[in-house]
């Protein structure tokens, strides 16, 4: 009999856990208390009007592996365009441009001299990269796990030039934390895996379609085929460990399900509640504050001629991107306007937003922008879109594997080595994997068994991409 496994959350920690679990051969049940799977990349229509956005828009980077490895499997890789290497354009203070393209020279070569060339920067700061390439180039001590950025760039003796105009930006978009809060060993990480691992590792992904049908849609048809079933709009209120060999899962509708082992993919605060405070820590990591996202989505008449990706130096505003073709009827052209660790702009009203979108476009160098080029404009607000990726964080982070038999974490949130990030996710739900399949194949031969029928009254609804 095929061991049965309950995944409980299907966002993409939960998609990749269960992705992974029915490659082992498992009975997948999916519970997902919303009526589709994807968690925060999913997309949606906006009611009266003819565009899709995203629940936040995406950066992907080419040297995360297991978000390209997932996608390969769900037959989406292909709707990712990578870039061959790093290559960003920086609004400046003076309202000049300045390109950023990583080389084809060795690691961290590749990426440190193109910022050592960058316009603008003074001879000390020009020295100060050299002597940080040589040190990321060399053998590493081990960094100290409570270091904030700001207090390892002190250390590494970056000026406060390269600060703000260099490292800042890299860091509010990778950790959605501003640097005097955000963990220096998380930063290191996403250079070490990212950016300065390779010429081609450096390259930024934009998908090609809205993040439905480049993740939720083809996932729905790769469960289904694979015999999945999925539980939407249920939600798991209590759940037992497998100390007599089977969990089972209470759902709110008074139904109970029965599982070999169970993988709880849940924001820390509702697995928190979940396991009943049965793990101290997961309660203390669920009480960490959290920091927002706000993008501004405009759609255009005409299309704008400013090189793209776009990093906006200065002002509230972090990055310009653009949006899939199909977020818009054709002849429109889509856009989005990225502000990280946006404490301040959550809580303003659009009005301003779309304002300080329009002062954006009409200084861009080259561009005239009137209202009549605005054919619609949509501010998306992520007031909890990760915690605060700081050094307790960092401590606070649980493994995928459970003091609790037979239950198992995964989310971005998890101990990835990664900031909360598509491809913290993706490792965290394959890590949940792993670890249940060692569970399983560690329990005694004659370890008793539950029942296979369901429990009278549970009602299963077949997977369906309807």
């Amino acid at each position: 009999m095929k061991p049965r496994v309950a995944i409980i959350g299907a966002g993409v920690a939960g998609m990749a856990a269960a992705v992974a679990c029915l490659e082992q051969g498992c009975q997948v049940f999916l519970i997902e208390k919303n009526r589709t799977p994807g968690g925060r990349t999913r997309s949606f229509a906006l009611p009266g009007s003819p565009f899709t956005v995203d629940s936040g828009q995406h950066l992907l980077l080419a040297g995360y592996t297991h978000t390209r490895t997932l996608l390969e499997k769900l037959g989406t890789a292909g709707k990712v365009h990578y870039q061959p290497g790093l290559r960003v354009h920086f609004l400046l203070p003076d309202q000049q441009l300045w390109q950023l393209k990583a080389l084809s020279l060795p690691p961290p070569f590749h990426l440190m001299l193109p910022l050592m060339l960058g316009r603008g920067l003074s001879l000390g700061s020009r020295a100060r990269l050299l002597g940080l390439a040589s040190w990321l180039s060399g053998k590493k001590a081990p960094l100290e796990r409570e270091l904030t950025v700001s207090q390892w760039l002190h250390r590494a003796g970056q000026t406060p030039q390269l600060a703000q105009w260099v490292w800042k930006p890299i860091t509010l978009s990778a950790l959605n934390t501003p640097p005097g809060d955000a963990s220096a060993a998380l930063f290191l990480n996403v250079l070490r895996e990212g950016l300065l691992k390779s010429c081609r590792a450096s390259g930024l992904g934009f998908p090609r379609v809205m993040l439905s049908d480049l993740l939720v849609h083809p996932f729905l048809r790769f469960a289904r085929q694979r015999g999945a079933t999925l539980l939407l709009n249920s939600r798991a209120v209590r759940l037992t460990s497998c100390e007599q060999g089977a969990c089972t899962v209470a759902l709110r509708n008074g139904h109970r399900l029965s599982a070999d082992a169970v993988v709880v993919a849940l924001p820390p605060r509702e697995a928190a509640a979940l396991l009943e405070e049965r793990l101290p820590g997961l309660a203390t990591l669920a009480r960490t504050a959290t920091s927002p996202i706000v993008t501004v989505n405009v759609w255009l008449n005409r299309p704008l001629n400013v090189p793209l990706p776009l990093a906006l130096v200065e002002g509230p505003f972090h990055w310009l991107l653009p949006l899939p073709r199909d977020s818009a009827p054709e002849g429109l052209f889509g856009y989005s306007l990225v502000s990280s660790a946006a404490f301040q702009l959550a809580e303003r009203p659009a009005e301003q937003l779309e304002a300080h979108l329009i002062q954006l476009l009409r200084r861009l160098p080259a561009e005239h922008i009137s209202p009549a080029d605005i054919a619609g404009i949509r501010v998306v607000k992520e007031r909890r879109a990760t915690l605060l990726q700081s050094p307790a964080f960092v401590r606070l982070r649980p493994g995928a594997a459970t003091p609790l038999p037979g239950v198992f974490l995964a989310g971005d949130w998890t101990q990835t080595g990664l900031p909360q990030t598509i491809e913290s996710a993706a490792i965290s739900g394959l890590q949940a994997a792993l670890a249940l399949q060692r569970y399983l194949q560690s329990r005694p031969a004659g370890q008793p068994d539950y029942p296979r029928e369901e429990p009278a009254g549970l009602s299963t609804t077949p997977l369906s991409t309807s």
